[in-house]
């Protein structure tokens, strides 16, 4: 059987004063229907654990600080109040119908055991295309609290220590995105700057190498022609002697004959 508003108030009105209530750091307000509407406490930081508590404004700030959730953005919400069962009652909690309509979702549905004395958290993704906020004290979940037929045989152990300490840790494993989108993009980022980088490296070797071999090449180029126009030369010297050495035996040749024909006369 599910407790109405009405019950709710009564019971945690009867509880004695120096008794923990039913629930505490709570709004009556919120005690509406047949549940209690929990309200938004401390935000945990994906992978880094760290504990963002609102508190309150600076004093010259002219709102109070918001948490603005992006797109596909995953985050652990604690809550305000803090709930204690008795052996006859447990508790559940989840999704808001106006958060859903904001495409603000809660993945866990969660179960609260008799005998459990602690806040509560939640993670909410942001399903929409576009940011969200929530402001301190927003209702976050539904709680709904249950009889219990019988007797447990045992009871949910008190929650030890801080609650946001065991918050903290257990968001250290929780991806910053639905799907690790945000982390996917980061590996593929970085992939592609080392890529890059090794893609740049390489090409400045390249470019070094031929820029380097332009010179060489430039070089070795004129020396080749160089030596080109040397046995050009050498080979022209060649033939100017070959030349001369045949014009001056024609010459020697024709004083011969000379010669002759003036002894035979």
């Amino acid at each position: 059987m599910v407790l109405s508003d009405t019950v709710i108030k009564k019971r945690i009105a009867e509880e004695p004063a120096a008794a923990k209530k039913l629930l505490r750091h709570y709004d009556e307000k919120n005690i509406r229907y047949c549940g209690y509407e929990l309200r938004l406490g401390k935000v945990v930081s994906p992978k880094t654990g760290e504990v963002l508590s609102f508190g309150e404004p600076p004093a010259h700030a002219s709102a109070r600080r918001c948490l603005v959730l992006n797109p596909s953005e995953m985050v652990l919400l604690v809550t305000k109040e803090a709930v204690n069962l008795p052996e006859d009652l447990c508790a559940t909690y989840g999704q808001l119908n106006r958060l859903a309509n904001q495409g603000l979702m809660i993945l866990n549905t969660s179960i609260v055991e008799p005998g459990y004395d602690g806040q509560l958290s939640c993670v909410l993704v942001n399903f929409s295309s576009q940011q969200q906020t929530l402001s301190p004290d927003t209702p976050i979940a539904k709680l709904n609290f249950h009889e219990v037929a019988g007797k447990p045989t045992v009871l949910q152990e008190k929650f030890p220590g801080k609650y946001e300490d065991a918050a903290s840790k257990n968001a250290t494993a929780l991806p910053q995105s639905l799907l690790d989108i945000s982390g996917v993009a980061d590996r593929v980022s970085e992939k592609v700057d080392s890529d890059m980088r090794k893609n740049i490296k390489f090409g400045g070797i390249i470019i070094a190498v031929l820029l380097i071999w332009s010179q060489v090449e430039g070089i070795l180029s004129n020396r080749s022609y160089q030596r080109k126009q040397t046995d050009l030369t050498l080979q022209q010297v060649q033939l100017d002697y070959q030349k001369s050495s045949q014009e001056m035996q024609a010459r020697i040749s024709q004083l011969e004959n000379e010669i002759k024909q003036s002894k035979n006369k």
